[in-house]
């Protein structure tokens, strides 16, 4: 579904409508070749050579072969249509279009013609193109084709790619031979206006980004759900490549495929919802990611138009893939339409950088793979969120084993981290997505080491559980897979407990043992049933994280002491105080030095010897310290006098009555005379009406500038004289 951007790897396809003649070959000898005369036989319009594949398109290798019978040595010659030509030797030749219309194409030995037909090589706005390709995700996506793109006339189209929504001409990009297998439908009976309008949503989404939360966050497609409300279009920001198709159509009241929350790439060329016809392919060659369906192709090749067959060679089911995704930050607690963190996580020690997964199949054989391969029936590890950082990954598992795998997930370069993490694993074929997310969003310092899950099939059923193995009580997650249409599921955990009618389950193991559980799929004509086994170990010592804290509330700044009272005696610790600090150690202390209301968590951790593993545990205590600033007094000046009227000379004693601190004063006594300080005493010397002022002054602690105020008392003392 996702078309890397990089040269050699984009690819498109255009149609060729051509229609089939029978070719009235002349008379042996009444040819005109090299060392050859006589006259010129001219067939009739629309005859003597043929044209392939059927349905030919632009881009691709078109084969033109003269039909009759020619002597050894005749010469052809071959006029195109749009001014390439060539002679040769040859009874047939391969040619390139390079544009899309109508061409006449012309067959002549040597100087007369000998037949010449009109080859239909137009597209119409808003065909669908798809391709195939060995790309790296070509094998993480389900069904024969892996990626869509809209005509939008003039040789260009529209698609969604890791680069985002843009324009990409057909030539050279969708062409042959950057691109061996790509082909064009068309949804017959579509008006002129109805074309235009589609093609027009999808320019207004150019420039948009590339939907990877397709990829990540369950339920899969979380966006195309949006898209489904005409208004909240706003909100469709981002598109993966068969979704901004969809929703181009949808969006002018044709629904391509209206089941769940995922359009995958095949779905748009299949006709099980809506009629389409194939205009036009050119398939030089089947990729390897596309070997399990060499029929579809094949059928296609040929001409026919949708529906193809898809069945697949024995044990090759393209439902048997499974996905494993870790990634940074958000699971299902993100808030819909949030991106995804861009953060790296960060590792103690000398080597920062990613959280490391590692799988071992049943076997114990660890599972080959790298950002830089393409994957054969292995894991491929790929950085799925596109943030520039190689901190996540996506792990396709191609045809797997049954049987239990080992998952381990571990910081390099030390035990200790920081950052946050979740864990999906899950399966998808062209008609079933279905994800459990057994660790969402939890810190790095708690990861499980070890991480068990199964995959089991019988007949017509594969379940993936996850986890298969841990101490009670334990949450285990079903995923049934199955190609029966319109299945009931019914489920016997082992415990005494069943449940039907659901394709995912969970189910709490409480007490500890070793469980069978059984699943059943069943329709009117088939029914399949498959065995799990589940391991539930009891926890030989308990082992929990808890913490106090001194002090709940206060203002900046707020020093907290953080006490553990832990149990389970753990060998490493980290706290994280909620304002983007951590500690590590039993009983830290943290300053809190900006207001805000902050939560507090614990991890712990412990090696057992028992298991192999690393065991952890995590304690959260949400809004557990509110810090605020200091109460703000606002500064005023104000003061009073005694006495106030007298005779000269006048001693009279101030009194500073200020509020909001003032740490200096000045006294202003309206005779010419200052004094500082809070409470002074002044004389009078002489008789007169006097206006006293005080102007007190301290720094803001906040921001930073000087505050003051000023209080007049006009006409105060009186001074008589005799």
């Amino acid at each position: 579904m996702v078309k890397l951007s990089f040269a050699g790897i984009i690819v498109l396809f255009i149609a060729i409508i051509i229609i089939p003649v029978v070719a009235a070959p002349g008379p042996a000898g009444d040819y005109i070749g090299p060392g050859n005369s006589g006259n010129v036989v001219v067939l009739p319009q629309e005859a003597g050579f043929t044209v392939s594949p059927v349905k030919p398109m632009v881009g691709g290798v078109l084969t033109f072969t003269p039909q009759g019978t020619y002597p050894p040595g005749t010469w052809f010659y071959w006029d195109f249509g749009d001014g390439g030509s060539t002679q040769s030797l040859a009874t047939s030749v391969d040619y390139v279009y390079k544009k899309t219309g109508i061409y006449r194409v012309t067959l002549a030995v040597d100087s007369g013609t000998v037949a010449s037909r009109s080859l239909d090589l137009s597209l119409k706005k808003g065909d669908i193109l798809l391709h195939k390709s060995d790309s790296l995700i070509s094998y993480l996506i389900p069904g024969p084709w892996s990626h869509a793109a809209l005509y939008i006339g003039n040789d260009t189209v529209i698609e969604a790619t890791s680069a985002g929504v843009h324009e990409s001409p057909l030539y050279p990009v969708w062409s042959y031979p950057a691109d061996t297998c790509v082909a064009v439908f068309r949804l017959p009976g579509l008006d002129d206006s109805t074309r235009e309008n589609i093609v027009a949503w999808a320019l207004r989404k150019n420039g948009s980004s590339y939907d990877y939360r397709s990829l990540v966050t369950p339920p899969l497609g979380l966006k195309q759900a949006d898209c489904q409300d005409i208004n909240l279009e706003p909100n469709c920001k981002n598109y993966y490549c068969s979704e901004l198709v969809w929703a181009a159509y949808y969006r002018n009241g044709i629904d391509l495929y209206p089941k769940y929350f995922l359009v995958l790439p095949t779905a748009l060329a299949s006709a099980r919802y809506y009629s389409t016809d194939l205009v036009g392919a050119h398939i030089e060659k089947i990729p390897a990611s596309g070997s399990d369906y060499a029929g579809y192709f094949r059928q296609v090749i040929a001409g026919k138009n949708p529906p193809y067959d898809t069945t697949t060679p024995a044990g090759n089911e393209n439902y048997a893939l499974v996905l494993v995704g870790v990634n940074p930050g958000q699971g299902n607690s993100a808030a819909a339409g949030e991106s995804l963190s861009n953060a790296p996580i960060q590792a103690n020690g000398p080597a920062p950088g990613v959280v490391e997964m590692t799988i071992r199949d049943p076997a114990g054989r660890e599972l080959p793979g790298n950002g830089n391969t393409t994957p054969g029936l292995a894991v491929e590890k790929i950085n799925y969120d596109a943030d520039g950082y190689f901190n996540d990954h996506l792990a396709g598992l191609l045809n797997p084993e049954q049987g239990e795998y080992t998952l381990r997930l571990a910081l390099p370069g030390g035990k200790g981290g920081t950052g946050r993490v979740s864990l999906h694993i899950g399966s998808w074929d062209q008609d079933q997505y279905s994800w459990v997310l057994p660790l969402d969003n939890v810190p790095v310092a708690s990861l499980p080491g070890l991480f068990h899950f199964r995959i089991d099939e019988y007949d017509q059923i594969r379940v993936i559980t996850v986890p298969s193995r841990g101490t009670a009580p334990l949450d285990v997650s079903f995923i049934a897979l199955t190609p029966m249409e319109n299945f009931i599921g019914t489920w016997d955990f082992g415990d005494g407990t069943t449940m039907s009618g659901n394709q995912t389950v969970s189910h709490r193991y409480t007490a500890p043992g070793t469980y069978s559980a059984q699943v059943t799929v069943s329709n009117s004509t088939a029914r399949s049933t498959v065995t799990i086994p589940i391991t539930v170990d009891a926890d030989p010592v308990p082992f929990k994280a808890d913490f106090s804290i001194d002090r709940t509330s206060g203002v900046l700044p707020l020093t907290v002491k953080c006490t553990d009272m832990s149990i389970g005696n753990p060998a490493w610790y980290v706290y994280d105080f909620g304002d983007g600090t951590n500690a590590t150690g039993p009983n830290p202390t943290h300053t809190y030095r900006f207001p805000g209301v902050y939560t507090i968590t614990q991890s712990i951790l412990k090696y057992n010897t028992a298991t192999n593993s690393i065991v952890s545990s995590v304690a959260t205590k949400p809004n557990a310290v509110t810090v605020t600033r200091v109460p703000v007094v606002p500064l005023v000046a104000k003061f009073a006098a005694s006495p106030v009227t007298g005779m000269a000379p006048l001693k009279v004693t101030f009194t500073d009555q200020s509020t909001g601190g003032p740490v200096f004063l000045n006294y202003d006594f309206g005779d010419g005379m200052n004094a500082t300080g809070k409470n002074p005493v002044h004389t009078y010397q002489f008789p007169g009406v006097y206006t006293v002022t005080l102007s007190i002054f301290k720094p803001d602690s906040n921001s930073g500038p000087v505050l003051s105020s000023v209080s007049v008392q006009r006409n105060l003392v009186v001074a008589r004289g005799t």
